[in-house]
């Protein structure tokens, strides 16, 4: 062994210092490698990730979609009258009856913490009779999101209305509004509005998405 390593010449230890260098990089790269963004992401992806939460606000304003698309779905709703209307929309907001005139009874209610802007309900006499009996002319339900934005509610009840009912046709009113309308019956609209309306139960003007359930003036006089 001594005679071997005394007759090993320059080229050899040349030859083996490459050899070394040669395994330094290799074990350097292999370091390198394992702690690559590219390795950190695909740990990152075995990572369990929770579910986005779902809010209350979330929650109210499918709630209130989904009651919105009941209320419209429901034949009877245009049969409703000044003692029924009540009943018809609990669970979207409380409507109070106001001064009645010889030609409107309305009935209105707020509930701005659950995106109900104003609502009214407004009945009209059917004159042929002795007694007048108080027919529906409309109802208007203005909302407003409680999170995210009315585009987004608006498609939300556009989506569940639409499942609920025909729609008749759909046009823009201009810049500030949109609309679309759903034929119900003969003389029964239902149509659903994104833009600025009169608060009828305050002297402002504000913008929202609306919902109305209307019979035109004397169609019901059919």
């Amino acid at each position: 062994m001594e005679n071997e390593l005394r007759h090993v010449g320059p080229g050899t230890h040349v030859y083996l210092g490459l050899i070394a260098l040669i395994l330094v990089e290799e074990l350097l790269c292999s370091c390198a490698h394992f702690g690559s963004p590219r390795d950190s992401r695909v740990i990152s992806e075995d990572v369990e990730v929770s579910p986005p939460h779902f809010t209350a606000a979330a929650a109210h304003a499918l709630d209130i979609t989904r009651r919105i698309g009941d209320l419209v779905a429901d034949a009877k709703v245009f049969e409703v009258t000044p003692t029924t209307i009540g009943n018809k929309l609990q669970g979207i907001v409380e409507v109070k009856p106001e001064q009645r005139t010889a030609s409107v009874w309305r009935f209105s209610g707020v509930d701005p913490p659950n995106g109900v802007l104003w609502a009214i309900a407004d009945f009209q006499p059917e004159e042929r009779r002795r007694t007048p009996e108080w027919t529906l002319l409309q109802i208007r339900i203005a909302l407003v999101p409680s999170s995210g934005n009315r585009q987004h509610l608006y498609e939300a009840l556009e989506s569940e209305i639409g499942k609920r009912v025909r729609k008749a046709g759909s046009k823009p009113q201009g810049d500030d509004e949109r609309r679309t309308v759903w034929q119900v019956g003969k003389y029964r609209l239902i149509s659903l509005r994104d833009g600025v309306f009169q608060n009828p139960t305050s002297t402002r003007a504000e913008r929202c998405v609306m919902v109305e359930i209307a019979v035109p003036q004397g169609e019901n006089e059919h």
